[in-house]
């Protein structure tokens, strides 16, 4: 989970400033749409259920017109002005991420869900705070990161049965994955299936769908 910078909304002369809350992004895209999606997020990809969001009180997007058109969004005005906790202005983006005269709609096609910071996550061990030396090995794998990583990341969200979905970078990343032991891929993903998901009978026992990026075209 990282932050972004502190973001602005307005409403007319009214502004209300959208907190920078940690937060970790998903997208709910076709298959077929990955290779370019991977243009710009990157060509590894974790897929999860459903379910594994709303557990932790993830959820969808409310996507509004473009950045600057939020004023004549009344129910988006209502929500900015009215919610107690503005964190949850972190549930809100514009569809398009400019502002032109054509519309491109290129942040909605992107169905995004997210899972933000709560204090309640925290204390559940839903997320772990890689900065805290009780949590051994998210704090050996903060340090090994460079200044710059260790200054965006605040927390880390540990999988678990509902990992459904592996997209490896190419085949011959795929093969490597599958054959070799040395990548540990078979032992992390045994290891995450084994671990306790809050009464997920099912999915606990099903080994994660593995394709390549190249595949996902044909879906």
């Amino acid at each position: 989970m990282t932050e972004e910078q502190e973001s602005e909304l307005s409403f007319g002369d009214e502004r209300v400033s959208t907190p920078p809350t940690p937060k970790v992004c998903f997208t709910e895209l076709k298959l077929s749409e990955s290779r370019i999606h991977a243009q710009r997020y990157g060509r590894l990809g974790i897929g999860v259920k459903r379910r594994f969001l709303f557990d932790r009180s993830g959820r969808p997007l409310l996507y509004y017109w473009y950045k600057g058109w939020e004023k004549n969004d009344p129910f988006l005005e209502a929500c900015a002005k009215e919610l107690q906790n503005k964190d949850l202005l972190n549930f809100f983006k514009p569809m398009d991420s400019r502002i032109t005269q054509t519309l491109t709609y290129d942040l909605y096609r992107e169905s995004e869900w997210r899972i933000i910071y709560f204090k309640e996550l925290l204390e559940k061990k839903w997320i772990k705070d890689p900065r805290d030396s009780n949590n051994t090995k998210e704090h050996e794998y903060f340090n090994s990161l460079t200044a710059e990583e260790r200054s965006k990341l605040r927390y880390l969200i540990p999988l678990d049965g509902w990992f459904a979905v592996i997209i490896y970078p190419s085949i011959a990343t795929k093969n490597k994955g599958q054959q070799e032991d040395s990548t540990g891929v078979k032992d992390q993903t045994t290891l995450i299936k084994k671990l306790p998901d809050r009464g997920n009978l099912v999915e606990g026992n099903n080994w994660p769908i593995e394709l390549d990026l190249d595949a996902c075209r044909n879906f």
